[in-house]
């Protein structure tokens, strides 16, 4: 923000400067996902995708075996974003 208002004058942030952000968030998506094609998966992983044994919904999967723990990070990160 603060760059943006030193290069560009107040009536441009107002009718165009607002797009800057969406337009750099566009662009660094699409380096994400390059780079995410890119990547191989672990031999590990490979091994499981194997057998068949992977999971259809690993977060469903993770709350139904620690819903302690889940519950535990959810009221962490409540309470912090809660006190802001």
């Amino acid at each position: 923000a603060t760059i943006a208002h030193g290069l560009f004058d107040p009536q441009f942030l107002k009718d165009w400067g607002w797009r800057i952000p969406f337009l750099l968030g566009f662009a660094i998506g699409g380096f994400g996902l390059w780079m995410r094609k890119g990547m191989v998966e672990t031999p590990q992983f490979e091994k499981v995708k194997e057998t068949g044994d992977v999971g259809k919904s690993p977060v469903i999967e993770a709350v139904k075996s620690m819903p302690g723990m889940i519950a535990h990070v959810v009221a962490m990160l409540v309470l912090y974003a809660g006190g802001f």
